[in-house]
């Protein structure tokens, strides 16, 4: 356990270092934004696995 408990204290680090200053507005409107990106590049893959 802790090798995943400090790997999980070190992701929580980093996101509050990458996210500070942000609203939870703008936090909510970029994982949208990520979430569409994701969608397309599943997509992609999809159409690329059928040829």
């Amino acid at each position: 356990m802790g090798i995943v408990y400090d790997g999980q204290a070190a992701q929580e680090e980093f996101i509050s270092i990458m996210l500070n200053g942000f609203s939870q507005e703008e936090i909510d409107s970029m994982k949208k934004q990520t979430d569409r990106i994701l969608r397309n590049i599943n997509t992609y893959l999809k159409g690329k696995e059928a040829e």
